[in-house]
């Protein structure tokens, strides 16, 4: 895949756009899903996951989900770019 780091696996936030991860899964991308509530992601699980290096690519909606409709807050955009920095 085209993308600079290690790691093989996009990450994308579910509920999501449904045949997303099939689409991945069927042209032999490596994808997995990550729980996304009215609340955001598990912002722990998430750096788990970042930090286990297998992660590629972490496809997210910080706005204006859908279909949720929700945003991130200003921590959780930091804590966001904070991680994509440190791994």
């Amino acid at each position: 895949m085209p993308f600079p780091g290690s790691g093989e696996t996009v990450l994308i936030e579910q509920p999501g756009y449904h045949l997303f991860i099939e689409h991945l899964l069927t042209h032999g991308v490596p994808a997995r899903g990550i729980t996304r509530t009215a609340e955001g992601v598990d912002m722990d699980e998430l750096e788990r996951l970042f930090r286990s290096g297998t992660i590629k690519f972490f496809y997210t909606m910080p706005r204006l989900h859908n279909p949720l409709g929700i945003s991130y807050t200003k921590e959780q955009k930091k804590r966001d770019r904070r991680l994509s920095r440190e791994v």
